[in-house]
């Protein structure tokens, strides 16, 4: 059986921003401006030891009536595990458009 490991967030980030200008319509040099902000952000995690009636837990040791237990709203406790492996993961990626219109300015 896969062993599926605890972790949990730091609260430390890595935040990864980059703008692009996009083609947008416009006549002779007057119409919109695109422009396209993409937004990575990582998240540092610790790997966590889970424990249910103070004995620890994993996915290869665990019995049938643990996981009906657990399935059934028992309580399990964390702690940061021995080891102090940690991972960052991606927790947020996305965009956004921004459109500026430019109009001619009439005299």
């Amino acid at each position: 059986m896969n062993n599926i490991e605890s972790y949990k967030g730091t609260g430390i980030f890595i935040i990864i921003e980059r703008i692009y200008n996009r083609d947008a319509l416009n006549w002779h040099g007057i119409g919109a401006s695109l422009i396209q902000v993409h937004k990575m952000v990582y998240q540092l995690y610790r790997k966590q030891d889970v424990y249910l009636e103070g004995h620890k837990i994993t996915a290869d040791n665990i019995s049938l009536w643990q996981r009906i237990k657990i399935l059934s709203g028992a309580h399990l406790i964390q702690h940061n595990s021995a080891d102090k492996d940690t991972r960052f993961a991606l927790d947020y990626a996305g965009y956004i458009l921004i459109i500026l219109a430019l109009l001619p300015l009439m005299l």
